[in-house]
């Protein structure tokens, strides 16, 4: 569950480790403090203002979370799942982005100057670079994914798009050829990130032998249009974020330019069998 602080606006998670010592800072705002930190989905809605129990326990059994008190939870028991999705990755990405390199400002809900897109996260960076951060579990219409990477190119904006882990990868995103989106997904419940790369394989039509796309004859990013992909995961807090957007990670980029430069250096050898089964 994610909280709404209603003296600052801001959405909040619990520090993950117990013994942070904002965790007391959300119990002075919480149930047991003066009540100004409430269950945004409540909020959200049902325009209710619940204030939150804070669980965070050194050595407890669950990670650090927040609760409803007793006999106040939503009348069918619980969230809508696609709500609390949404709302918990967009509130831990914002707090995250704060934590990285170069970043002034990261907030949730920022409308672009001429109001014509609001990101789900904005960040700032100290140069002034903008990049937006958007968390998408509903399905887009390819020109609905269009228009709105659009609207932030046209505000010199860059856009990051993490999808619903479930959801299918929505391939419309590798169609800019000036500038280059990753297929992401991610997974607030693991705080993780998983990054789809593209399997081997040959040109899909006949090429003279001089102009063969060895590139595409190893993992590759970012995927062609049609390839199967396989997925990398990753903690969120091992990964960095740029004004260009999260780079790839090191570890990643290393292992794909070894296979490139060993098929270049050999290239009647096979490629090695994927690591992960391609989806």
């Amino acid at each position: 569950m994610v909280a709404l602080d209603l003296a600052c606006g801001q959405y909040v998670c619990v520090p993950t480790d117990p013994a942070d010592p904002r965790t007391q800072e959300l119990r002075d705002k919480s149930i047991a403090g003066d009540r100004s930190l409430v269950c945004a989905l409540c909020y959200a809605e049902r325009g209710c203002s619940v204030p939150v129990v804070v669980r965070s326990h050194v050595g407890g059994q669950r990670r650090p979370h927040f609760a409803h008190p007793s006999g106040w939870a939503p009348p069918a028991g619980r969230h809508n799942p696609e709500t609390i999705w949404h709302l918990t990755s967009k509130t831990m990405l914002a707090t995250w982005a704060r934590t990285q390199p170069s970043v002034i400002d990261a907030r949730t809900e920022v409308w672009l100057p001429n109001h014509e897109r609001r990101a789900d996260v904005r960040i700032v960076f100290a140069d002034e670079r903008e990049v937006a951060i958007e968390v998408q579990g509903c399905p887009l219409t390819d020109t609905e994914w269009i228009n709105r990477h659009h609207d932030y190119q046209h505000n010199g904006v860059v856009d990051i798009w993490l999808w619903h882990p479930a959801s299918q990868p929505h391939r419309i995103v590798l169609s800019d050829p000036d500038h280059q989106q990753q297929l992401w997904s991610f997974d607030p419940d693991q705080r993780s990130v998983t990054l789809m790369v593209g399997a081997p394989h040959r040109p899909l039509w006949p090429t003279p032998p001089d102009q063969d796309d060895i590139v595409h004859r190893v993992p590759h990013l970012p995927p062609c249009m049609h390839d199967a992909l396989i997925p990398h995961q990753y903690s969120l807090d091992d990964l960095t974020l740029t004004p260009h957007g999260i780079a790839i990670p090191a570890a990643l980029q290393d292992s794909l330019a070894a296979e490139l430069t060993r098929i270049q250096q050999n290239p009647n050898t096979q490629t090695p069998a994927a690591r992960s089964q391609p989806k």
